[in-house]
Formats: C-alpha cells, structure tokens, sequence
C-alpha cells in the first residue's frame, strides 16, 4: 500500500476500451498512452479521487517499480484531465 504525500498522486497505467453497441476496441497505444489510474492520492489534493482515470502529462512524472508494480508519481497539476465515462 502506498500514501501519496502532500498535492501528489500515484497513478497505474491502464489500457482503454471503447465498447460500441456490439463489439468492444481496444485502443492503440498511441491513443492510450498518457492514460492511468489513479491509485492513491495525497491530503492536499482537489478534485481528483481515487480510481478516477486520467490523462497525464508524460515528460513530467516519475514512473517507478514498487513491490514489482510499475507506478507512476505525479503532482496534481500534472493531470491534464479526468475521463469521464
């Protein structure tokens, strides 16, 4: 278990389906890539819960492997937006 810290978040990359009235799509990596999970967040932080997806800004996050989990650590005002479904 892992407590993110003061206005950081710790995200979990996930990969994005969009289900259409038959069939579900999977989409490419480049489409999905700067989207994550996230899994913990710290006590300053507004507007973003935990489990929320989101789309991320990729040059300024700090991806890590903690207890064999890639995560990535990331300050709030590195979320670029929630995806709401």
């Amino acid at each position: 278990m892992i407590k993110a810290l003061a206005d950081n978040i710790v995200l979990k990359k996930i990969t994005l389906e969009q289900k259409t009235s038959q069939i579900i799509v999977r989409l490419d990596s480049q489409q999905s890539e700067n989207i994550a999970e996230v899994i913990a967040i710290g006590d300053k932080v507004e507007n973003i819960n935990v489990g929320d997806k989101v789309v991320y800004a990729p040059y300024s996050v700090n991806p890590m492997t903690v207890f064999e989990d890639k995560l990535i650590f990331a300050k709030t005002s590195d979320v670029l937006g929630i995806i709401q479904s």
